[in-house]
């Protein structure tokens, strides 16, 4: 009879299920705070790797107070686009009342707070882990002789869109 070995079982400071941009984030900032072992695992298959950022095309909504506070962390305007961008602010209002009208109202208010009043330092977090940001000229503004003008409540990742969030938070990861 032979003598059996007890299986072996890594361990983790931190295990984080789910590969999106919540997911990724979690694991990042558990290794900045001084996890030593964390371990990201998804379900899907490598290729399906993201979360719901792989199906988003990478949008993002954050509180921001203008194109000023926005020229901070998006990338590829330059000053003479940025003179033909019309921006006002998106208020931590504005957020609350975008996120009750999608939700129907159904938005847990303590969570939904979070989500709000943080948006705008967790847009700062995940640029200087690599994320770039764009605006999204494209889906959300309005063109009138040559006058970017709109809310740009959402902005997006400029690399391979929601697959980008992906690959740019795991190589961040692996740091």
């Amino acid at each position: 009879m032979s003598e059996e070995t007890p299986m072996h079982r890594p361990e983790y400071d931190v295990i984080v299920v789910g590969s999106g941009n919540a997911g990724f984030s979690a694991a990042l900032s558990a290794a900045e705070h001084g996890a030593q072992k964390v371990l990201l695992v998804d379900k899907c298959p490598l290729e399906w790797a993201g979360g719901n950022s792989y199906f988003t095309a990478g949008a993002y909504r954050t509180v921001f107070h203008g194109l000023g506070d926005v020229l901070s962390f998006v990338a590829s305007v330059d000053t003479e686009k940025a003179k033909k961008i019309d921006m006002s602010a998106y208020t931590k209002q504005d957020f609350w009342n975008d996120l009750m009208r999608v939700t129907n109202g159904r938005a847990d208010p303590e969570l939904g707070k979070v989500l709000v009043d943080e948006s705008r330092e967790a847009v700062g977090w995940l640029a200087k882990k690599g994320i770039r940001f764009e605006l999204s000229f494209n889906r959300y503004s309005l063109s009138i002789h040559q006058l970017m003008a709109g809310k740009h409540t959402r902005l997006m990742d400029g690399s391979s869109s929601g697959v980008g969030w992906f690959w740019l938070l795991s190589t961040a990861g692996k740091d």
